[in-house]
């Protein structure tokens, strides 16, 4: 099962995967998951490794990656800030190199979220669709 989060903030939706899960979805996975209608919605998907030195990779909706935002680094930081990792927010600003870790307390009160359980047969599509894309990229 994957667990994602997703933010509201400023009318954008994000979601946050954690790749501590396990499972990290590729485009395919990602489009399908970020669709409203058959996956859990959400216009930026963020995926984030913060088990061994801290990343973030930002994505469309449509699966396409694209440049981290700060805004992107922000809810990153305050997902984990709020799962009680605040070490962990610290690092991920400080590996982007800002010094937004103040701007967290901003964020309290102005952004809605709540969390997703993906169940494993949605995972196993997801990951079916990601090795149909990798099998025609060959």
């Amino acid at each position: 099962m994957l667990i994602v989060r997703n933010f509201t903030f400023q009318d954008v939706e994000y979601m946050v995967c954690d790749t501590k899960a396990g499972y990290v979805p590729g485009m395919a996975g990602i489009e399908l998951l970020a669709n409203r209608r058959l996956g859990v919605g959400a216009d930026r998907v963020l995926i984030m490794d913060t088990e061994g030195k801290p990343s973030l990779r930002a994505f469309t909706m449509h699966g396409q990656e694209t440049a981290v935002t700060v805004e992107d680094i922000l809810i990153a930081a305050y997902a984990v800030h709020t799962d009680g990792r605040a070490a962990c927010a610290k690092a991920i600003l400080k590996a982007r190199g800002s010094q937004a870790y103040s701007r967290l307390q901003e964020l309290a009160g102005k952004v809605d979220s709540f969390e997703a359980h993906v169940t494993d047969a949605f995972c196993r599509r997801m990951e079916s669709l990601d090795r149909q894309v990798e099998s025609l990229a060959c």
